[in-house]
């Protein structure tokens, strides 16, 4: 038995801790007069995710050898924007590793799938000259839709995955087929409700289609490419084929050839797998 998909999104009253100083954290990054302190003291505030974040950063992918005892030590040694990824890592890990009741047994692990979306969203917005920060965010959380479709399917979202597979459709065409909108769609709204960045909650909302993104429109097509690269390094969430295809749009949008982005693959597992070391 389904739910209703909109009431379940107007009912999350819930923001996930750590979320709300998101905002802020973007901010910080983009203020070049910005210090570490300011950064420690906006995390310190939380102190299971000040100890995760210190874990995290004392792990071998970002210590070198040397240990941070303090949040300004290990802003201090391995940047501001490395110990952003960290915190937003921290932070969506827990809600998208949510075990899922009978999500299907094709399903790829979220968490993996967004991790590696968010690699590859950093990778090309690097590459492109685009805001490194924010495509890894909007990469990270672009499936955090799923969750409330999920439970909006009583935790049974095999259906979906089994429609999508038997009538070779994409699992956001099936979702609207049941609810008259998709993950995307809900996770925009999420987003949005959370005071999210409107760039961010723009590309979760249209990755699928960069083209209704407005003045996001290049965010969102960074995460459409990204979300195809996910696949290809083997962490895909759903229907297999159809994330197989980038939209010819978004190749366009950031002046990339699907040959460009197939070379890419290589660095981007290499990019995921040692970030997703880091959490082990």
């Amino acid at each position: 038995m389904t739910k209703d998909l909109q009431r379940l999104i107007r009912e999350t009253e819930f923001l996930p801790p750590g979320f709300q100083i998101v905002p802020k954290l973007l901010l910080l990054l983009d203020d070049p007069e910005s210090n570490s302190e300011e950064l420690a003291e906006l995390i310190r505030v939380d102190p299971g995710l000040t100890t995760e974040v210190l874990r995290v950063c004392n792990s071998a992918f970002y210590s070198g050898g040397v240990r941070a005892e303090t949040l300004s030590e290990a802003v201090m040694r391995i940047g501001l924007r490395a110990v952003y990824q960290v915190v937003m890592k921290v932070i969506a890990s827990p809600v998208l590793s949510q075990p899922e009741k009978n999500y299907g047994a094709e399903q790829i692990n979220l968490w993996r799938h967004s991790l590696a979306v968010a690699t590859g969203a950093e990778f090309i917005a690097r590459d492109r000259g685009d805001n490194s920060e924010v495509a890894f965010t909007a990469g990270l959380l672009h499936d955090i839709g799923k969750l409330v479709v999920n439970k909006a399917l009583d935790g049974d979202y095999s259906g979906v995955l089994k429609e999508a597979n038997e009538k070779m459709l994409s699992i956001h065409v099936v979702e609207k087929g049941i609810f008259n909108m998709d993950h995307a769609d809900a996770g925009g709204i999420l987003l949005n409700r959370w005071n999210l960045p409107p760039n961010i909650v723009a590309a979760v909302r249209f990755h699928h289609k960069p083209a209704g993104a407005g003045e996001s429109v290049r965010l969102a097509s960074i995460v459409n490419v990204a979300n195809y690269l996910a696949f290809t390094i083997g962490q895909g969430s759903g229907y297999q084929s159809y994330p197989r295809h980038v939209d010819p749009k978004a190749l366009t949008n950031l002046r990339m050839t699907i040959e460009e982005v197939d070379q890419q693959s290589d660095s981007v597992k290499e990019l995921f797998e040692k970030s997703l070391a880091a959490f082990n």
